[in-house]
């Protein structure tokens, strides 16, 4: 009998059946956002979809002629790996396949840190299980009802499958909008494999010259006080508030100290807002600091060094082993990660190790401290006395739920997470405690922050990892308490925190932030701030990045010459709601020369 036309309708149907869950992945992501897709992405979303199936129908056929077995194994784990890939974008907005995702699959931790519930591998294995049995019985059936037919009939089913392709390369080029709106965005980049295929190609890291830090005087400082660092794991900007955070509030209302009206982290993910809080530099410094050839420590935290402070740290979460952000923190003096007991316990131990810093340190010694506490972090965990708000989700539910009843648990979901931040809230309040004398005094400057925010459904997805900069992803809440008291401008980032607490510090001589850092001292006079968030990876494999310019966000990429140029992709306001098709040029064309400046500072990039 020949295999050749039974194969090749085997792997059709298989092809057929992923078009059907992309046309339903269409369906849901349409109902996304804050305005509905355009009839033409919908066209060219669904013609890309059967040419990239149909193409790959083809050439699983072709290893077929080699290794049959092969073939038939490879189109039902195409299935299942789509299956999983839609259902994590319309969670999350990333794909498995994504650097995001490789590279986070690829750290030591990934199992604490994403909190992959048992009841979540066991329907991942009965899916398993389910698709093999259907492929089984359809390769019997394919066999049975094409195995008479020859050589000849199969070539030219082949031929169909290849026309079939090209007609949807066809109707996807001449469906595709020009330009594409925001509503469209999201969708075209849940095309399989668009980005990877036909995105435009950021730097390589490798090839990008770094020169920092910078060449700067030695620094005195006069009032060299204790500094307090405290960051928080997913923390929205809604979170600080009397009902979810009445200690941290209350913290916010003494002499000193002020809150944030609108602050924003350095990214979507806790190594890029970790590295904006403690170098005061844009986090597309990130990916060429880390793989730099020498080791680079951050020039705030040096002159602290050199002036004679003891510089501590921990965390509950890894980043000593987590996408290569060891380098931010194994700079400190000390630092522990409290990773073997689960993240309530990891958190308990962050403050034990401070109250036990407090009892023994050397009072004459200003110490430079950094806590980051993780039960925030999804699954959203805290002790049992903790849970104020209920009904809750179960900790470890299961991440595969149907739409409806995930959608039914959004309150629950959402409880776990209010539960959380009271927990955090009551940590903070010890935490701060340990140094509330000094605070008193006016020796202590105190930041309160989160490393980023996190999304529960308002655009459509759970988390942070999608790369959308809405507000609930990327605006953190900001409590700052300085010895001369706090003041806070309309906008603010966390890479403003270092110029406006160093200043505080008297350094001798005075050197201008600009020299330094890419933010800029809280409070003073000034043009209207611009506040840059980046993309993951970006400039390299990420091509996306926000500027925020008064009562607008403004989303760039680069362009696709290969030398470092961005334009403009769209504008939203602040609620994010689209504004522009291609972005307000005249307004973002003045906003982009200044943040070339920054990135060039320090480092260099190639033609």
């Amino acid at each position: 009998m020949d295999r050749r036309l039974p194969l090749l309708a085997y792997l059709g149907v298989n092809a057929l059946v992923c078009v059907a869950l992309y046309a339903m992945h269409l369906a849901h992501l349409s109902d996304y956002g804050s305005s509905a897709p355009s009839l033409g992405v919908d066209v060219a979303f669904l013609s890309y979809v059967v040419a990239f199936l149909s193409l790959a129908a083809l050439l699983f056929w072709g290893i077929g002629a080699l290794a049959e077995w092969v073939a038939i194994a490879l189109a039902p784990i195409l299935v299942v790996a789509i299956y999983i890939d839609t259902r994590v974008y319309e969670m999350l907005g990333v794909h498995t396949y994504s650097w995001v995702a490789v590279q986070a699959l690829m750290n030591p931790g990934v199992g604490r840190e994403l909190s992959i519930s048992a009841g979540t591998w066991a329907t991942f294995a009965v899916l398993c299980a389910v698709v093999a049995v259907a492929e089984a019985f359809l390769l019997r059936w394919c066999r049975r009802r094409f195995g008479g037919y020859g050589r000849r009939q199969a070539w030219k089913a082949s031929g169909l499958v290849a026309g079939v392709a090209l007609l949807g390369v066809v109707t996807s080029a001449l469906a595709w909008p020009r330009p594409a709106p925001m509503a469209d965005r999201f969708i075209i980049d849940a095309m399989p494999c668009f980005r990877l295929l036909l995105g435009n190609r950021g730097f390589d890291p490798d090839d990008v010259a770094v020169n920092y830090p910078p060449a700067l005087p030695d620094v005195r400082l006069k009032k060299p006080v204790d500094i307090l660092f405290i960051q928080v794991e997913s923390l929205r900007a809604d979170a600080l508030t009397a009902e979810l955070m009445p200690l941290v509030t209350a913290i916010a209302k003494r002499p000193g100290c002020t809150t944030a009206v609108r602050h924003y982290s350095g990214g979507h993910t806790t190594e890029y807002g970790t590295f904006a809080l403690l170098f005061g530099l844009n986090s597309c410094h990130f990916d060429p600091f880390s793989r730099s050839k020498t080791r680079i420590t951050s020039w705030p935290l040096d002159v602290l060094k050199r002036n004679g402070y003891e510089r501590i740290g921990a965390s509950s979460s890894t980043l000593l082993e987590w996408n290569n952000a060891a380098f931010e923190v194994d700079q400190l003096d000390r630092y522990e990660e409290f990773l073997a007991d689960g993240i309530v316990a990891g958190d308990k131990a962050v403050l034990a190790m401070f109250a036990d810093y407090a009892e023994k340190r050397d009072a004459s010694r200003p110490v430079f401290g950094f806590a980051f506490f993780g039960s925030t972090h999804h699954n959203y965990s805290y002790p049992p006395k903790f849970e104020r708000f209920t009904p809750v989700m179960a900790e470890d539910y299961n991440h595969f739920l149907p739409d409806d009843e995930l959608a039914a648990s959004e309150t629950l979901i959402r409880n776990r997470y209010k539960n959380s931040v009271g927990f955090i809230d009551h940590l903070i309040d010890r935490m701060v405690s340990l140094f509330s004398e000094r605070l008193e005094r006016g020796e202590l400057a105190l930041v309160i922050t989160g490393d980023h925010g996190e999304e529960f459904w308002e655009h459509g997805l759970i988390g942070h990892a999608g790369m959308t900069f809405v507000e609930q992803r990327v605006r953190v809440p900001l409590v700052l308490c300085l010895p001369g008291g706090a003041r806070i401008s309309q906008t603010s980032s966390h890479v403003d925190l270092w110029p406006t607490i160093m200043r505080e510090l008297g350094p001798e001589p005075a050197v201008d932030p600009q020299l330094w850092s890419d933010g800029r001292v809280l409070g003073q006079p000034a043009d209207e701030p611009v506040v840059f968030v980046g993309g993951r990876d970006f400039p390299y494999v990420s091509q996306s990045a926000l500027l925020v310019a008064g009562d607008r966000k403004h989303h760039v990429e680069l362009c696709s010459t290969g030398a470092l140029c961005l334009q403009p992709a769209f504008t939203t306001d602040l609620d994010d709601r689209g504004t522009a098709l291609t972005g307000d040029v005249e307004a973002v064309t003045p906003l982009l020369e200044p943040l070339y400046t920054q990135m060039e500072r320090f480092l260099t990039f190639p033609d």
